[in-house]
């Protein structure tokens, strides 16, 4: 990296974020690798394979082979839990002192990514519910990914602004664990490097609040769920002490949905909150019901909605003195909006996968292995860590931060042309200086500038 010369370029501002790799266990020059790597992700827009990363701009700006790369790419599967706790430990100091006694937002989803042919290693025919080809079952990957949301600012009313970064994107494969342990997994590894007194909230849709996740949910203090749950879940109120001899109740009399008052209108949306038992879990939740004219959902936070952090303007003016939670038809709405604010910042992941899988090329992986198509993602993942940490960390690229990722994407390709441009051109001027006069060498400079221009 010494050949990019100048201290502040953008060049070493990048590399500035893979210097430190010996914690993950890559050597530096397989850390140089895994920096070139990345940097191609920024520079090549469509991205096909390795191999057409390697022809468009590695083959260029390298002396490497074909095989360092690959051979890099296995390295990376191999140490992937270190380097994604590296990241998730260098994402934490993000976080601005003024939003420190603000919760951190763990989001958990995955997706399926459509293959052809049964060649790579775990594809088999899954259901899409979001196909539009008539065909329900699809050959494919599951993928399933952790994402982080950390608050990096204040806006004008002071409230938090949640920004979110990918984590990890692990493959999904039935033969070894299921989805529920694969993904408890996951949020236990990062759990590790949180501190034990930092509130996180895991957001997730109705698919994961069951098994190994509702477990680790109940066994770590400061770990919190609010998720959307099946309509038809079982619900029971608090079991009331008789006085009678015998075994008490385990569970009150059952709720049934529309039994929950719906006692607050905001944005056309009718909400409804109270507290109750499920099969779930043995400890009591809040469930919000939400109603739009035929649209019913169901919510389930495992925290008191009062006692969450108000993120929002709308969620300030809650009384926590006129809070009850003791039948449906006496609870208090109110405090669902807080819940429900926390909720909406699920969206995020379905955002990242959308632009992953239209501006990022997520499926045009070609590697079978397990290790190196999850390596292929994180590389993917860092990348887009980048785009977005950069305009927050530099104060010269704070302007990128109205820019779309897109706009980041192409303004960062042409920056990193330029600095490699200028780069190779110092290197061949100091190489010529020591063998001819200076007169030929301003007369050579012209004519490379001449040629450029013309390109222009």
């Amino acid at each position: 990296m010494n050949s990019f010369y100048q201290k502040s370029s953008l060049l070493t501002t990048l590399h500035a974020y893979f210097f430190d790799l010996k914690a993950a266990g890559l050597s530096k020059p397989m850390g140089l690798n895994y920096f070139w790597l990345c940097l191609a992700l920024l520079v090549i827009g469509d991205r096909h394979s390795i191999r057409h990363l390697f022809e468009q701009f590695l083959g260029r700006v390298t002396k490497h082979s074909l095989n360092t790369f690959y051979r890099a790419l296995a390295v990376i599967g191999d140490h992937l839990p270190q380097l994604e706790v590296r990241n998730l430990t260098y994402l934490l100091t993000l976080i601005p002192t003024t939003c420190q006694d603000l919760p951190l937002l763990l989001v958990l989803d995955d997706t399926v990514q459509p293959k052809f042919g049964h060649k790579f290693t775990g594809v088999k025919y899954l259901f899409d519910h979001a196909a539009h080809t008539g065909k329900r079952l699809v050959n494919a990957h599951d993928f399933v990914t952790l994402g982080l949301m950390i608050p990096t600012q204040r806006d004008q009313d002071d409230q938090p602004v949640y920004t979110f970064l990918p984590l990890a994107t692990h493959l999904y494969q039935a033969e070894q664990a299921t989805k529920y342990q694969q993904a408890a997994q996951m949020i236990k590894t990062t759990l590790k490097s949180i501190a034990s007194d930092q509130q996180v909230f895991l957001l997730c849709d109705s698919w994961y609040p069951k098994a190994e996740i509702n477990q680790l949910v109940m066994t770590q203090p400061n770990l919190a769920m609010i998720a959307n749950v099946r309509k038809d879940t079982a619900m029971f109120g608090l079991p009331k002490r008789t006085g009678k001899r015998g075994r008490p109740r385990k569970y009150g009399d059952q709720i049934h949905l529309g039994n929950i008052a719906l006692n607050l209108c905001s944005a056309g949306d009718q909400i409804g909150i109270v507290r109750c038992l499920t099969r779930l879990m043995p400890q009591p939740v809040y469930m919000i019901r939400v109603q739009r004219k035929t649209t019913c959902r169901l919510f389930m936070a495992t925290s008191a909605p009062e006692e969450l952090a108000a993120i929002t303007t709308e969620t300030l003016a809650v009384d926590p003195t006129q809070l009850t939670y003791r039948t449906p038809e006496t609870s208090a709405p109110a405090p669902a909006l807080r819940a429900l604010a926390y909720y909406q910042k699920r969206w995020a992941i379905e955002t990242y996968f959308y632009e992953m899988k239209t501006f990022w090329h997520f499926g045009d992986y070609a590697v079978r292995s397990v290790a190196k198509i999850e390596a292929d993602h994180h590389l993917l993942n860092t990348a887009y860590t980048l785009m977005i940490v950069l305009p927050l960390t530099q104060p010269s690229l704070a302007f990128l931060v109205t820019k779309s990722l897109r706009e980041r994407k192409l303004w960062l390709s042409r920056q990193i042309q330029a600095a490699l441009f200028l780069a190779s051109l110092a290197r061949q001027v100091q190489r010529r200086l020591k063998t001819t006069p200076a007169k030929v060498v301003i007369q050579w400079l012209a004519s490379c500038w001449s040629g450029v221009s013309e390109k222009l």
